[in-house]
């Protein structure tokens, strides 16, 4: 379900456009410029909190509530809460998935309560009679205008398609590697046993060269699985086929038939 900021409240509520407390009070959040880790795979997001409001602030420090952001994507329903650290209350970061994002990207700053309490209304409007009012916990206590921006598909990395699995059946031996893609998995294993992934990690950490080799197998591997596909196959609800697909039309390759 898409998260909505914008809706009516039985306690005030600090927002745009909204008269539930006085002119002196003020909220507003600073969306920093989405970063994007080629290697990880994921984009990191962080927002500034600016409250100035001294109930609200109070909340804050007193853990009754906490800043928050809901990232939501309308093209792959993806939705998750980012909040702040205890360290530093007023800034909320995260790290979302790239593959789980496409297109427009919305960030919604939220003040959220973090369980039920009560909660003075004493520089709220006058309608609420400074009468104390009760918080249900998840219940908003100030938002802002979404913030907006796009995920280019086409510049997910290649390797992050693939993610290092171990072989429970006991088929390979030392040394031996294999690559399974499956259509229905987000990303595509490369199996190995166990004693073969440790030596592999230690390889990986010192920058050794069988690593490229490894995983230039593993491309040629994906490349033809993909061949061999139906042309009318959908990428849509497979991450790792739509990162490979995209880098192929980026570099205009074609694998198909009479591509080389």
């Amino acid at each position: 379900m898409r998260y909505r900021s914008n809706r009516q409240y039985l306690h005030p509520v600090l927002r745009p456009d909204a008269d539930d407390y006085g002119s002196e009070s003020s909220f507003f959040a600073i969306c920093d410029t989405p970063q994007y880790d080629h290697n990880a795979g994921m984009v990191d997001i962080s927002v500034r909190f600016n409250l100035d409001e001294p109930s609200l602030v109070e909340a804050v420090h007193s853990h009754h509530a906490e800043c928050a952001a809901m990232v939501y994507c309308g093209s792959t329903l993806y939705r998750d809460k980012l909040v702040a650290s205890p360290s530093d209350l007023f800034v909320a970061r995260g790290r979302v998935p790239v593959s789980h994002l496409k297109n427009e990207v919305q960030v919604h700053p939220v003040i959220l309560a973090t369980q039920n309490f009560v909660h003075s209304t004493e520089t709220a409007h006058a309608e609420y009679g400074r009468q104390p009012v009760e918080i249900e916990r998840l219940a908003p206590l100030a938002t802002d205008v979404h913030w907006r921006f796009d995920i280019d598909s086409d510049a997910r990395p290649v390797r992050s398609i693939f993610r290092l699995t171990e072989d429970t059946m006991g088929r390979l031996k030392d040394g031996e590697f294999d690559v399974s893609p499956d259509l229905g998995q987000d990303y595509v294993p490369i199996i190995a046993n166990s004693d073969t992934l440790d030596a592999f990690n230690v390889m990986r950490k010192e920058n050794s060269m069988p690593l490229p080799t490894v995983f230039t197998s593993a491309v040629l591997s994906v490349l033809a699985y993909i061949k061999e596909l139906p042309e009318d196959t959908d990428d849509e609800n497979c991450a790792w086929l739509r990162c490979v697909n995209a880098q192929l039309r980026i570099h205009n390759i074609s694998i198909g038939e009479g591509g080389d």
